[in-house]
């Protein structure tokens, strides 16, 4: 029988924890070589396109525990409803590239997808084009699961989906087990919905306290409307070499509360590696946690953000209420470059967290009539901050490229709580070429530990 690969990185190497395991057992899920593959034609799917052939795949997937089941070759797609994939160890489930089309309307709380359930054990889901029908109140998804499954070495490989509401969701957030997961080579294109639960392209959510030891990798994700990708909780998760396109295209803005492609929740041990976002409104990247929960040890190093849309900041770390929301420990944003116009917000905003550090970034000015600050450190909130919620920040080797821009842009704007409570912040060994002031301030500093090293 056919050997399905699932090799990558079994490793993430993390600069502030060292190296964490990747994944519990990457070998490749291998059927019975006995085993004949079960075909859904012989339990009598069609493939017309008119034909409701749930009944036939489903029947085809509960025929097997242990095995490969494949979808021949039709002359048009297979017309189906919700797919269960319950009880599976070393199981294939090969597309063969042929087209499912999701019909109906999901049940409330639902979706229509390929949903998994109870216990998968190196299961493989590769090679389907899953179409949506386009229509938010159907619920239509790729991949999907309540929580409380047992999911170890799940992979989700070389997809094609499209007009959904859910792109693909690796879901034990209020139950279950994630040990070993990989989501990579999948093409998702226009993910459907604004409100929580919709509009996500890959969403992963861990609340088991173990860590997923799972990977997020060349997946190309365009036009979704809420999350591109949604790192909601977990730890050791590696984010590498994805590609995310006009995210949000077409959608309002929501005035005051961002809906970035990227916002990594929640999570401890994340490596956010070597992606390019292209075209993002509303925000390319959010670090942040909400009550009670943990941000930890994130690292964003060798990203490419180009043509940020809107007013939000491209990337913001921390959040304007840690009061009440908690900090996020241990950031590193390192060896980036963002290339955008001159507008609105500063590119980079510090609103909260502890050692906080930025590295050898490169922030790109392309045009515009510069006004505003390219990075911004707020250090919540404003005049009541304290050091008990933004502390220990280092900017060092960065470069700011303003050339051809004109106005009053500053490299740097330095806001109430930053300049005038105890936050240790250090500036040093930065290039900032900006046509106004280096730094600006708004109020007089006063804060004795703001320590500006630049020549």
């Amino acid at each position: 029988m056919k050997r399905f690969a699932r090799s990558h990185l079994c490793h993430i190497a993390l600069v502030f924890v060292g190296v964490v395991s990747c994944a519990a057992d990457q070998s490749t899920p291998v059927a019975d070589p006995s085993t004949h593959p079960v075909s859904v034609k012989d339990f009598g799917a069609k493939g017309d396109g008119v034909t409701d052939d749930t009944k036939a795949i489903q029947a085809a997937l509960n025929s097997v525990s242990t095995g490969l089941v494949t979808f021949p070759a039709s002359s048009a797609c297979y017309k189906s409803g919700d797919l269960m994939i319950s009880g599976k160890t070393d199981f294939v489930l090969e597309g063969n590239h042929q087209e499912i089309c999701w019909a109906g309307t999901a049940k409330p709380g639902d979706f229509i997808g390929f949903q998994y359930s109870g216990s998968l054990t190196h299961v493989t889901l590769q090679n389907f084009r899953l179409t949506g029908d386009g229509v938010l109140g159907d619920r239509h998804a790729g991949v999907w699961g309540h929580s409380g499954a047992k999911l170890m070495n799940l992979s989700v490989t070389g997809n094609s989906i499209r007009n959904v509401v859910l792109g693909i969701s690796i879901n034990a957030d209020k139950g279950g087990t994630i040990s070993g997961f990989s989501i990579d080579h999948n093409n998702i294109d226009t993910v459907l919905g604004t409100e929580p639960g919709s509009g996500y392209g890959i969403h992963h959510a861990n609340g088991s306290g173990k860590p997923s030891n799972g990977v997020i990798e060349e997946n190309t994700i365009t036009r979704a409307q809420r999350h591109s990708i949604y790192q909601a909780k977990g730890s050791a998760v590696l984010i590498k070499k994805n590609t995310i396109l006009n995210h949000r295209q077409g959608v309002s803005e929501v005035v005051g509360s961002p809906r970035p492609a990227v916002q990594i929740a929640r999570s401890t041990n994340i490596a956010f590696e070597d992606n390019v976002i292209e075209g993002a409104k509303d925000g390319s990247l959010q670090v942040s946690l909400s009550p009670g929960e943990t941000c930890d040890h994130i690292t964003v190093n060798g990203t490419v953000i180009t043509r940020p849309i809107g007013p939000q900041s491209a990337v913001t770390i921390g959040t304007s209420g840690p009061q009440q929301d908690g900090i996020c420990t241990n950031v590193r944003f390192s060896s980036n470059t963002i290339s955008y116009e001159a507008a609105g917000n500063p590119v980079l905003q510090i609103d909260s967290g502890k050692h906080v550090l930025v590295l050898d970034n490169t922030f790109r000015v392309t045009s515009g009539s510069g006004k505003g600050a390219v990075i911004g450190i707020r250090g919540y909130g404003e005049g009541t901050a304290t050091a008990s919620w933004t502390d220990d920040l280092t900017f060092s080797g960065n470069k700011i490229d303003t050339s051809g821009v004109t106005g009053a842009l500053h490299a740097v704007a330095v806001y109430r709580g930053a300049a005038t409570a105890g936050i240790h912040v250090t500036f040093e060994r930065n290039t900032f070429d900006v046509p106004g002031d280096k730094f600006w301030y708004e109020v007089p500093p006063t804060n004795p530990n703001l320590r500006i090293l630049n020549p």
